[in-house]
């Protein structure tokens, strides 16, 4: 009867100590709505002269994202790296510099327009 017992009980107790080894789902959809403040924060923050920048982006003390802003041949890449805990999502977004402008995140006469004619 005793091992009988341990047979059972040895596999709940294997997926019990599996199981907590897994993100929670608030932990991942925390850290993907901070990419994704990340990539607002991005967008907003366009600069014309730098062809590169890196910023993060602090609360409470907390890392919440990373920011990379990358200017291309007809556009920008931002990647944006949302934390929670230890949890980390990525969100990479492409524009071109027209959609940018219809979008109301540059001006028209953009000195960055003019660079890429």
């Amino acid at each position: 009867m005793l091992v009988l017992v341990w047979v059972v009980c040895i596999p709940c107790i294997k997926l019990q100590a599996q199981s907590s080894e897994k993100p929670k789902f608030s932990d991942v959809d925390s850290a993907y709505k901070n990419a994704q403040k990340g990539l607002q924060w991005g967008l907003a923050n366009i600069k014309a002269k730098k062809v590169r920048s890196e910023n993060k982006l602090v609360a409470d003390n907390n890392l919440i994202a990373t920011v990379k802003i990358e200017k291309e041949i007809n556009g920008v890449k931002l990647a944006a790296f949302g934390f929670c805990g230890s949890t980390e999502i990525s969100l990479i977004l492409y524009r071109t510099f027209a959609a940018l402008v219809q979008e109301g995140y540059l001006d028209k006469n953009s000195s960055m327009l003019r660079d890429e004619e």
